[in-house]
C-alpha cells in the first residue's frame, strides 16, 4: 500500500499546472493573436489581459507566476509525505530542498547570461530563482515550524512586504509613489549597490520575499487536500475561504 500511495498524484494539481504551463510556454501569444484576428484590433481586451500591469493593478497575465508558485507549494505536502514514507531524515530533506533552490537559481541565471561570464550584467533575479526561493523557504518552514508557526510566518511575509512597500518610501524617498517608480524595491536595490536594470530585473531582489507567502498559500491548500479527516464538502469550504 505504501508503494502505491507514493506513486499516486493529485490530478487536479497536475491539470492546473498544465493550464498554467500553457500560458508560460506561449499560450498568451496565441490568445493575443486570436484576439487580434477576432476583433481586428491589436489593442483588444484579450491583448490587454495578456500583458503585465506596469505598476499598480491586476491583469490575468499577472496571475501566471503567482499560480506557478502556489502549485509548487500545493504539491509539497504530498512530496514531503512520500519522503517520510521512504524514511528520509530532516537533514536529507533539507539538503534536497536547498539543492533544488540552487539548481533553479543557476538555471535562471544561465537564461540571463551567466555563461557569458560578464557578471556586471548578469540578471540573477530570475523567475526561476524567485520560484526556487519562495518554494524553498516555505518548504523549510513546513519542515521545522509547527502549523501555527507557519501561518504566522506566512502572514508576516505577506503583510510585511505590503507594509514595507506602503510606508518605507515615506521614510527613504518622500513624495514617491509607493506602488510606482521609485518604490521601496528600488531603494532596496540601491542599497545593494547602484542598480543595473538588466542585473536585478524589473522587480528587484526585495520582491522575492513576497514569493514566500504565495508558496505558503499553496502549502496550506495542499495540506487541506491531503487531510483525510475532512470530508469533501469541508475541504471545499476551507479551500474557498
Amino acid at each position: 500500500m505504501e508503494t502505491m500511495n507514493m506513486k499516486q498524484r493529485l490530478e487536479s494539481i497536475d491539470a492546473l499546472r498544465g493550464f498554467d504551463m500553457f500560458f508560460i510556454t506561449g499560450g498568451s501569444a496565441l490568445l493575443i493573436a486570436l484576439g487580434k484576428l477576432v476583433t481586428g484590433s491589436p489593442d483588444n481586451w484579450i491583448a490587454v489581459q495578456m500583458t503585465h500591469v506596469k505598476w499598480a493593478g491586476l491583469h490575468i497575465y499577472d496571475l501566471i507566476f503567482a499560480l506557478f508558485l502556489f502549485l509548487a507549494g500545493a504539491s509539497w505536502p504530498f512530496s514531503l509525505a512520500n519522503r517520510r514514507v521512504r524514511g528520509y531524515s530532516n537533514r536529507r530533506i533539507t539538503l534536497g530542498i536547498l539543492r533544488r533552490f540552487v539548481i533553479l537559481f543557476l538555471l535562471g541565471a544561465v537564461m540571463f547570461g551567466l555563461l557569458g561570464f560578464d557578471f556586471a550584467h548578469v540578471r540573477f533575479n530570475s523567475i526561476l530563482g524567485r520560484i526556487g526561493f519562495g518554494w524553498a523557504v516555505a518548504a523549510l518552514g513546513t519542515l521545522y515550524f509547527g502549523r501555527k508557526g507557519n501561518w504566522v510566518f506566512a502572514a508576516f511575509c505577506f503583510f510585511g512586504y505590503w507594509a514595507a512597500q506602503q510606508f518605507l518610501p515615506l521614510v527613504f524617498s518622500p513624495g514617491q509613489n509607493p506602488w510606482g517608480a521609485g518604490n521601496f524595491q528600488s531603494v532596496f536595490d540601491h542599497w545593494l549597490g547602484d542598480r543595473v536594470p538588466d542585473k536585478y530585473g524589473d522587480e528587484g531582489f526585495f520582491q522575492a520575499f513576497c514569493c514566500i507567502s504565495s508558496a505558503y498559500l499553496g502549502v496550506f491548500a495542499g495540506q487541506l487536500l491531503k487531510d483525510d479527516t475532512l470530508s469533501g464538502g469541508r475541504k471545499t469550504v476551507r479551500l474557498f475561504i
